[in-house]
């Protein structure tokens, strides 16, 4: 299974929708209620799944 499709999914079972758009090059952006909370172009890396939920959690407060 692709990384995203279980960085989707563990989201899902916290009870949280994401974003993902792709880019041509493997690159990709996470975004939740709208706003950008991981870039994969930017950091040049993979996210992990808590740190994406943290991200997520704190557009709540």
């Amino acid at each position: 299974m692709p990384r995203y499709k279980g960085l989707e999914g563990f989201m899902k079972s916290k009870g949280f929708e994401i974003d993902m758009e792709y880019g041509n090059s493997g690159d990709f952006e996470i975004f939740a209620d709208g706003k950008l909370i991981f870039s994969k172009q930017e950091q040049h890396r993979y996210p992990n799944p808590p740190e994406v939920l943290a991200a997520v959690e704190s557009l709540g407060k």
